[in-house]
C-alpha cells in the first residue's frame, strides 16, 4: 500500500511535468508568431526599391487619385551588371502608366552629343540641371514624352561595370501630365524624383562626393519664357541678334542654367505662345548654348573635334584662360514655317549671330582676347 508522502511526490511530479509542456507550447507559439512577417501599420508604403515614397510619386500624379503600385524586380536591386542586365521600375495609378525610371549606359543623346545638334526643337525642350549636376530635362512637342536625365559621376562606371561608358539615370513621364502642368513644374518634379535616385545611387556605391549629392538634393531647374532686350538677348550685354530692334517685340526668350557652367537660351515667335502651343521647331528662331562640362566637351569632340556648322548651326570649343567651353548658337534655315520666314527677314546670318554669341560670351565669362 502506498504512502501518503509518495502520493504527494507523484503528484508534485505530474503538476511539474504539465507546467513545463505548457511552457514548452508557449515558447513554441510565441516563437512561431515572432517568424510571421508582420506589416508595421506605421511603415510608409514605398516604390522602386523603395526609394520613392508616396508623396515622391504624388508630384508625377496629375489627379486627386491614389493606388499607386510598381512592379519592379525586387532580385534586381541594381546588381546583374556583368550582363548588361539594367533595372527599370514602371509607376502605375491604376491601370495608367504614370512614369518609369531607368538606369542604362549612357546613350549619347544629349542635345549637345551628335543626335542633338542639328534639332532646333531640342533646344526649345531641353533645359540643363544646375551647375555641378550634368544632365538635362526636356518637355517636347507631341507625341514625344517628357523626361529627365543625369549621367552619374564617372567613378560610378566601376560600380555599374559600364567600361567606357557614363551611367544614365532616365525618368519619363507617360501620362501626358504636361497638359496639366506648366513646362516648368513638370521639369522640376521630374527633377526631383531623378535627382532623389541619383543621390540614393552614388551614395550607395560609393560613387559620388558629398558636393555632388548637396547639388543633385537642392536641384531645381527653371525655365519662364520673358520679353526680349534687342540689345541684350538672352540678357547677354551687347548680344545682338536682330536686324532692327523692333523685331524684339514679336519674341520671347527663356534662359536656363549658368552662363559660365551649363547654360542655354532659345527665342520663339510669341504668337505660338500667346495661341497656347508649345513652341516646337518650326517657331524656335535664335538658341544659343554654353557648357563646360568635361561629359559634353569630351563628347562633342570625339565626334566633331574642336568645330562643325550645319545650315541652321554653328558649333566650336573655345578657350577661356584655363577653361575650355563648348558653345552653339542656331538659327532658322531660310524660309521653313513661321520661324524660317521671320528669321530671313528679321535675324541677322548664321555667321554673324555666332560671332555675335562668342563676343558676349566671352565678355560676360570675362575670358579676355
Amino acid at each position: 500500500m502506498m504512502s501518503f508522502t509518495s502520493r504527494r511526490l507523484r503528484a508534485s511530479r505530474r503538476t511539474l511535468i504539465t507546467a513545463a509542456c505548457t511552457l514548452a507550447v508557449a515558447a513554441a507559439m510565441i516563437a512561431g508568431l515572432l517568424l510571421i512577417p508582420r506589416q508595421d501599420p506605421e511603415e510608409p508604403e514605398t516604390f522602386c526599391w523603395g526609394l520613392l515614397t508616396s508623396q515622391d510619386v504624388d508630384r508625377l500624379n496629375p489627379t486627386e487619385e491614389t493606388g499607386y503600385s510598381a512592379p519592379d524586380d525586387p532580385r534586381t536591386d541594381y546588381t546583374g551588371y556583368k550582363k548588361q542586365n539594367f533595372p527599370d521600375c514602371g509607376l502605375f495609378l491604376g491601370q495608367a502608366h504614370l512614369a518609369s525610371i531607368s538606369v542604362s549606359k549612357s546613350l549619347e543623346n544629349a542635345p549637345w552629343g551628335k543626335h542633338g545638334l542639328h534639332f532646333r526643337a531640342e533646344y526649345n525642350a531641353v533645359a540643363p540641371m544646375p551647375p555641378g549636376i550634368t544632365g538635362w530635362t526636356g518637355v517636347p512637342d507631341k507625341p514625344e514624352f517628357p523626361s529627365a536625365e543625369i549621367i552619374l559621376p564617372k567613378a560610378c562606371r566601376k560600380a555599374f561595370r559600364t567600361g567606357r561608358s557614363d551611367v544614365q539615370l532616365r525618368v519619363d513621364l507617360y501620362s501626358r501630365q504636361e497638359d496639366h502642368w506648366s513646362d516648368n513644374s513638370t521639369r522640376e518634379r521630374m527633377t526631383h524624383i531623378a535627382t532623389k535616385v541619383g543621390d540614393y545611387l552614388t551614395r550607395k556605391y560609393k560613387c559620388g562626393d558629398e558636393n555632388w549629392q548637396k547639388k543633385a538634393q537642392a536641384a531645381a531647374p527653371s525655365s519662364q519664357f520673358d520679353h526680349v532686350d534687342p540689345a541684350n538677348v538672352c540678357r547677354l550685354r551687347d548680344l545682338k541678334v536682330f536686324t532692327e530692334p523692333e523685331a524684339a517685340e514679336q519674341v520671347r526668350q527663356r534662359t536656363a542654367g549658368n552662363v559660365e557652367d551649363t547654360w542655354n537660351c532659345v527665342t520663339v515667335l510669341n504668337k505660338r505662345l500667346q495661341q497656347k502651343r508649345r513652341a516646337d521647331g518650326e517657331t524656335t528662331l535664335a538658341a544659343f548654348t554654353t557648357t563646360r562640362n568635361p561629359y559634353f566637351v569630351a563628347e562633342f569632340k570625339r565626334n566633331y573635334g574642336n568645330s562643325t556648322s550645319g545650315k541652321d548651326f554653328t558649333a566650336r570649343i573655345v578657350r577661356c584662360g584655363s577653361r575650355e567651353y563648348l558653345l552653339d548658337a542656331m538659327y532658322p534655315p531660310p524660309d521653313e514655317g513661321d520661324a524660317g520666314k521671320f528669321g530671313d527677314k528679321n535675324l541677322l546670318d548664321g555667321d554673324t549671330l555666332y560671332a555675335n554669341f562668342e563676343k558676349a560670351f566671352k565678355q560676360r565669362a570675362q575670358c579676355g582676347g
